[in-house]
């Protein structure tokens, strides 16, 4: 994989500069499974760029870069992509994942009310303050990286703002990956919304209607994020839809 320059990241995906920066000249974390053999933070690949791609739209919607980039914010965040790798991987079961995330969250929550919902939607129950999620549960399972909003006091209607247009961009992201991985995914017994949604044309037309809706969302916050995903599901058509 090749490394990611903060130029890059600045004109392909229209992330600030200064967070671009902020994480293409990082280190790998030692002993985190997610960048474990990784000899630079950020590879060509959305399983790396959704990080930066996540600090930026906060920025992008309010929050100080000063809150964001904060030391101790970030190492918890890595610390979470490391469980979460740990679960993709086979080597720990989703409760075991989940309760890893409670534990190494809690002791910073600000925001119990979100946090206490988060929980629940992870859990598979309703949350009670805040909307969380899509309908389909294969588009969710990079949700706990939510947890890294529950350490900062946000006002509801931003918080929920921020919650929104995130899930439109992690989707979208979630939805790409889901048509390349298709066959490999159905193999595997691995997560995907089209095999939940039947594995069909149906199914299909499904997604990619989702897709184009959060585009419309996307395009408004960041348009140079909404041109790459569009050029990039120009792409899967073409290669893995018949």
């Amino acid at each position: 994989m090749f490394p990611v320059t903060k130029r890059y990241l600045a004109a392909e995906f229209g992330i600030d500069y200064d967070i671009a920066t902020f994480f293409a000249d990082r280190v790998p974390p030692a002993d985190n499974y997610f960048w474990k053999g990784k000899y630079v933070y950020l590879s060509r690949g959305l399983g790396y760029i959704i990080i930066p791609l996540f600090f930026d739209l906060q920025y992008k919607l309010g929050l100080e870069k000063s809150i964001l980039l904060d030391e101790q914010r970030v190492r918890l965040m890595e610390a979470g992509f490391g469980i979460m790798s740990r679960y993709e991987a086979k080597q720990i079961s989703y409760a075991t994942y989940i309760r890893d995330c409670e534990a190494l969250f809690k002791p910073t929550v600000v925001n119990e009310l979100f946090y206490g919902d988060l929980v629940l939607h992870l859990k598979n129950e309703m949350p009670v303050n805040y909307t969380l999620g899509t309908a389909i549960k294969a588009l969710n399972r990079a949700d706990a990286l939510l947890f890294t909003l529950c350490d900062m006091a946000i006002d509801a209607p931003l918080l929920q703002r921020i919650i929104a247009n995130w899930t439109c961009i992690n989707t979208n992201a979630l939805i790409l990956d889901d048509i390349s991985d298709l066959s490999a995914d159905e193999k595997n017994g691995e997560e995907n919304s089209i095999i939940e949604l039947g594995n069909n044309d149906a199914a299909m037309k499904t997604v990619q209607l989702m897709f184009d809706d959060h585009q419309k969302i996307i395009e408004m916050i960041n348009p140079s994020l909404n041109s790459y995903f569009e050029s990039c599901m120009s792409f899967v058509q073409k290669r893995f839809i018949r």
